[in-house]
């Protein structure tokens, strides 16, 4: 079976069923990296961040430019309202440095700069790709709005998907 698909099917028991559903999944596979999410559309947002999930080579981290990498592509979102996320990075060791607290939960990456804009840039583009109306329908800061702005910057997302190796690097 398809890697991603075993780890939507894990997403669904960890996340529950109401907060899996509809997750747009995204897949990166690079000589240098592989990168598999699994994020919330624009409509199915959930009311706490405890449901953000983070993995560097299946080890649960926290890595606070990967959830500000993943709010720049929600940029627009309601306050109260928080994406749902399960990220999964593999990278080869010197990308990346655990030693950054005792308990080793903690991360920094070699370039954190290029990890926010690819982050960043992939989620912005799957969420404009599921909902490209929200790109063209003015959108409304109104109470009652159902659309939602995109990211900030997302014609460039798209080109992220297909930037060489090297930007990783």
């Amino acid at each position: 079976r398809d890697l991603a698909d075993g780890l939507r099917r894990r997403a669904v028991r960890v996340l529950g069923e109401a907060n899996a559903a509809g997750l747009l999944p995204i897949v990166v596979d690079r000589p240098e990296m592989k990168l598999r999410l699994f994020v919330s559309p624009w409509d199915a947002l959930a009311a706490t961040r405890d449901f953000q999930y983070w993995f560097v080579n299946r080890r649960p981290v926290s890595a606070r430019i990967l959830q500000q990498a993943l709010y720049r592509a929600y940029q627009g979102r309601p306050a109260d309202r928080h994406p749902v996320c399960v990220g999964h990075l593999q990278l080869s060791g010197d990308c990346f440095d655990v030693n950054v607290h005792p308990g080793k939960r903690e991360i920094r990456f070699r370039s954190d700069r290029d990890v926010f804009e690819l982050v960043s840039g992939l989620v912005a583009s799957a969420l404009l790709k599921s909902n490209p109306a929200a790109a063209i329908i003015p959108w409304s800061r109104g109470a009652h709005s159902s659309v939602h702005e995109p990211a900030a910057g997302y014609q460039a997302a798209l080109a992220l998907e297909t930037a060489p190796a090297e930007a990783f690097a």
